[in-house]
């Protein structure tokens, strides 16, 4: 089964670049213009990875991502043009899984997209933590207890899932 990536860009002959050279290499791509479209595409598709542009219409791509990671925990890698440190390092606090300068070389990203990917395989090797009726669904990012489910905030779920692990 093909990897599927979502590639926010409101450029479009970027958009469709990037989506090209994806396809090449093997990968299902669908494209965003902004992040509106970006969570009507994933409430239907669940993406192996979203590369987010920063500078997008209305909501910036840092914004949209302190939002996912409240539900999601899928790989982010920004590709962007912005390329200042308090930016850089605003996108990966942010929880971006990488960060690409614009203009990028192709050979590097398609690098970069693997690294991540091997990284969430080899994360996603144990998928739950159970003990008694409560679980964390770590694939799923979510808290149940029995078939009943949390609503925690990411603090609150990073603390059970570390305390679940052993870590705490």
């Amino acid at each position: 089964m093909k990897e599927h990536i979502l590639v926010v860009e409101d450029n479009e002959a970027i958009g469709t670049s990037i989506r090209e050279i994806l396809a090449l290499h093997g990968y299902s791509v669908s494209l965003a213009e902004n992040t509106r479209e970006a969570r009507r595409i994933l409430a239907s598709e669940n993406p192996d990875l979203i590369l987010l542009d920063v500078m997008l219409p209305g909501e910036n791509g840092v914004e949209f991502l302190h939002r996912l990671r409240e539900k999601s925990d899928v790989p982010v890698l920004f590709l962007t043009a912005m390329d200042g440190e308090d930016i850089v390092v605003e996108g990966l606090n942010a929880g971006a899984d990488d960060y690409i300068v614009k203009p990028f070389r192709t050979m590097e990203l398609l690098a970069r997209i693997q690294a991540v990917m091997r990284r969430r395989s080899t994360s996603r090797k144990l998928v739950r933590y159970t003990s008694g009726p409560l679980t964390i669904d770590l694939e799923n990012h979510l808290a149940m207890v029995g078939t009943q489910r949390l609503d925690l905030t990411n603090m609150e779920y990073y603390i059970l899932r570390r305390v679940m692990a052993g870590k705490g």
